[in-house]
């Protein structure tokens, strides 16, 4: 049965590229608009091919602006804590950068092709000021004077580095996704393999900030939307949902594919250590309450503002499963088992904020939540074929919206 519907969907999807085909070549008269058609033809066709493929993996990411908090939050989800992601006090993911199931830890690096950098030079070429053509110009830029060292890494395509252990393997990731890696300019992704079970069927991406001042970073996030299947839509807790962050769930996410999200509220801690500041003592839970609630409101109004646009109803469907954030403090999970004289100057400021006396384990771990984050993620991983049986159902129609639009 998911054979069949599998079929008929690729049937659908197949038509409408055609139709898409057929609206270029009308077109053909008035440049400016073929060229954004054609835009949408060559997305359609690279997020069709992928999500039809024999051996399409289930795709979680974690999304949201720069400095949400993304790299910190998949270090303590997956990794209890261990900085192996790269992270810093600037936006520091550079390239996508994908967890998967392998037999044994290698870093797999995918670098532009010739024939990218050709695609890129003629996006660079269009007369828009689309992200597209913006993003292009960008890696370009970024790869001037480096001639030698493009060509050298074009020619491989990839190239897989054998990890033998975790501080050789921490080193290769800040080299080839880090914002300042040598390699940087030249990948197109990472894939950290890794012998881990909850990763069979499933790849896990770490994504630049959606915003990041560095176009070309966040036109690679878009790109990925195109093909993502699930997300953590991570936002700072701080200024939980701002307008920034509804701008990118109205016009980025269920629209270009995501299936299934969870809003994350990330960094917690220092939202209460704000409130706190301001109003004297509040539990943790009245401030959860009190940010869901005026979360639930924004997504409500989000909702509105979708079926004004006539988004098909499983987008609509993505929205209000999502009204109860999960909020989280990957510094409190990991003060949780240390001892208070081990702590970080930033674990310190943390526990002189929240804490009378010496933090309780406990207390920490129920501050940290992340828990409940990986109870979550093990769900996504145990729904992942209905997620993409549903996607299926949808996929051309969901298209078609954005031909509209």
């Amino acid at each position: 049965m998911m054979f069949d519907r599998t079929q008929e969907a690729r049937l659908r999807a197949e038509r409408f590229g055609k139709t898409l085909d057929e609206l270029c070549a009308q077109l053909a008269p008035w440049p400016e608009e073929a060229a954004a058609v054609q835009e949408l033809r060559d997305a359609y066709t690279r997020k069709s091919r992928t999500f039809f493929e024999e051996e399409h993996l289930f795709s979680l990411a974690v999304i949201g602006q720069v400095k949400a908090g993304k790299s910190t939050f998949l270090n303590a989800l997956l990794f209890g804590g261990q900085s192996l992601l790269p992270q810093a006090a600037s936006p520091k993911t550079a390239v996508l950068t994908r967890l998967e199931y392998a037999p044994e830890t290698s870093l797999t690096v995918e670098y532009y092709t010739e024939e990218d950098w050709e695609l890129l030079r003629r996006s660079a070429a269009v007369p828009l000021e689309s992200p597209t053509a913006r993003g292009a110009r960008e890696i370009l830029r970024a790869a001037e004077g480096m001639e030698e060292e493009r060509v050298r890494c074009a020619a491989k395509g990839t190239e897989v580095f054998p990890c033998p252990g975790e501080d050789a393997l921490a080193e290769l990731l800040e080299d080839t996704a880090g914002g300042r890696g040598v390699r940087s300019p030249f990948v197109k992704c990472v894939t950290l393999g890794l012998c881990r079970e909850e990763l069979r069927g499933v790849s896990v991406v770490d994504t630049p900030g959606l915003n990041d001042p560095v176009l070309s970073r966040s036109q690679r996030t878009r790109e990925f939307l195109e093909v993502c299947d699930a997300a953590f839509f991570l936002s700072h807790s701080g200024y939980f949902l701002d307008e920034n962050d509804l701008a990118l769930l109205c016009a980025q996410l269920p629209q270009k594919g995501v299936r299934r999200l969870l809003l994350v509220g990330s960094r917690f801690d220092g939202a209460l250590a704000d409130v706190r500041a301001a109003e004297g003592p509040v539990t943790a839970e009245d401030v959860r309450r009190r940010l869901a609630g005026r979360a639930a409101g924004k997504l409500d109004e989000v909702v509105r503002t979708l079926q004004r646009r006539g988004v098909p109803q499983p987008v609509l469907e993505v929205m209000r499963d999502c009204r109860e954030p999960l909020f989280v403090s990957p510094v409190a999970h990991r003060m949780a088992d240390k001892s208070p004289a081990d702590y970080t100057p930033a674990e310190q400021a943390v526990a002189a904020c929240l804490f009378d006396g010496t933090p309780d384990p406990e207390e920490l771990r129920r501050l940290g939540n992340m828990e409940e984050a990986r109870r979550q993620f093990d769900r996504f991983a145990a729904e992942k074929d209905a997620t993409l049986a549903s996607k299926a159902d949808s996929f051309a129609a969901v298209s078609q919206t954005e031909l509209r639009d």
